[in-house]
């Protein structure tokens, strides 16, 4: 096959049986650009343990509360990335209770930001949140993968 730009695009299987096809792109910028049924937001395991994975939507400056933890429970978060829609200026701040656990600095519209451990994990303490700080009111898009585990 030849070379893939802006104005050319593949053809890519889309089920199980090979009977629906899906146009597959790059846009002008060299991004490869996907349609997909993945739904990203189900529930996963790790290690055989089930664990929650969610999408959220925070707007406000300051401290937003994403999961709040249930009473004797601690927070294992696996998995965090945020997607702001416009750029941030300053640290975005993301924390189990008062404890920054990531920190992307001056986020950019469009891009993901967080962290991956799995399948190790960032442990809060006792009744402790997941918080998301952000310097300014900005539309942005959290995805969590976490379970709550005893005390």
């Amino acid at each position: 096959m030849g070379q893939v730009g802006p104005s050319n695009s593949m053809m890519g299987l889309d089920s199980a049986d090979n009977s629906t096809w899906r146009h597959i792109k790059v846009d002008t910028q060299g991004n490869l650009l996907v349609k997909t049924d993945v739904d990203l937001s189900a529930d996963i395991e790790i290690d055989g343990t089930p664990v929650e994975q969610r999408g959220y939507q925070i707007t406000s400056s300051g401290d937003n509360t994403v999961i709040t933890t249930t009473a004797g429970k601690r927070l294992k978060i696996y998995r965090i990335a945020i997607y702001p829609s416009a750029d941030i200026t300053g640290d975005v701040q993301i924390k189990l209770g008062s404890l920054v656990i990531s920190r992307p600095y001056s986020p950019k519209a469009g891009a993901m930001y967080g962290f991956n451990n799995q399948p190790n994990y960032s442990l809060g303490a006792l009744g402790e949140n997941l918080v998301i700080n952000l310097p300014s009111a900005t539309t942005t898009n959290v995805d969590v993968c976490w379970e709550e585990v005893s005390g």
